[in-house]
């Protein structure tokens, strides 16, 4: 998983991580372990589609974060 694109997005939309983890309804300690991958944290299928949604991101993008 590339993190650096999902702060990149989050910074060019103005978001916080706090932002983020409420939009997608985790919390914002379990958002940082999942963007970090500490303590095994991995998005879910539910959390990718719920970025996808508040950071807007297009399927390439999608392949780009989570597939590369």
């Amino acid at each position: 998983m590339n993190a650096n694109l999902i702060k990149a997005k989050m910074a060019e939309l103005g978001l916080t991580q706090t932002d983020t983890a409420a939009a997608i309804g985790i919390s914002v300690s379990r958002f940082n372990a999942k963007l970090n991958g500490t303590r095994g944290a991995e998005f879910s299928l539910p959390d990718i589609i719920a970025l996808k949604k508040v950071l807007t991101l297009d399927a390439q993008q999608i392949d780009d974060i989570f597939l590369s």
